[in-house]
């Protein structure tokens, strides 16, 4: 079963989300990007669907760190209610799949 890391700072989207998907994929969950590199490094997942803004550290910021640790494109997809086109832009030049936006 293919693995998805969740990350939301928001209690509502992330388990919303985890509960749309955890039917068909082992489903991880994370409030911070901390907390999601800390389940990635452990369970590996195929896939990371995060929020792009949260505290500490956003969604892009946690993409970069991630990839340059393991030095590979880590597939990466962000849902935001974020509008600006640059933050779109910069995601998909660093190799997100899709940016999703949100209400």
């Amino acid at each position: 079963m293919k693995k998805i890391l969740i990350v939301d700072d928001m209690t509502v989207p992330l388990m919303m989300t985890e509960n749309m998907l955890s039917g068909k994929y082992q489903t991880f969950c994370a409030s911070s990007a901390k907390e999601a590199m800390e389940i990635y490094r452990k369970e590996m997942p195929d896939m990371i669907l995060s929020d792009f803004r949260m505290p500490g550290m956003t969604g892009y910021e946690m993409q970069i760190e991630l990839q340059n640790e393991f030095h590979k494109k880590i597939p990466f997809m962000f849902m935001t209610a974020e509008k600006s086109e640059e933050v779109e832009s910069r995601s998909f030049d660093n190799g997100a799949m899709e940016y999703i936006h949100t209400p």
